[in-house]
């Protein structure tokens, strides 16, 4: 939980409020997005967890237009 938006035992509040008026809690986390290291902005990977702590955990920045067959969603999402 980020302490800026609250405690845990905050968003279980707004969870049972919301579904005492007939409403649902959705959460979205977008886990996909990493830093891209752009080539020559001399980007330090060490702050990273040491599963990424390394430039060659990190794919080469592509564009969809780069993409091997911009209709393959598959395709374009790993290029």
């Amino acid at each position: 939980m980020n302490p800026h938006f609250g405690t845990a035992g905050c968003l279980k509040e707004l969870s049972s409020a919301l579904h005492g008026h007939g409403m649902y809690l959705i959460l979205d986390a977008i886990i996909n997005h990493m830093a891209q290291a752009v080539p020559g902005s001399n980007f330090i990977f060490t702050g990273f967890s040491q599963l990424f702590n390394d430039s060659s955990s990190f794919h080469k920045r592509y564009s969809v237009a780069e993409s091997p067959d911009p209709s393959n969603q598959t395709a374009v999402e790993q290029c």
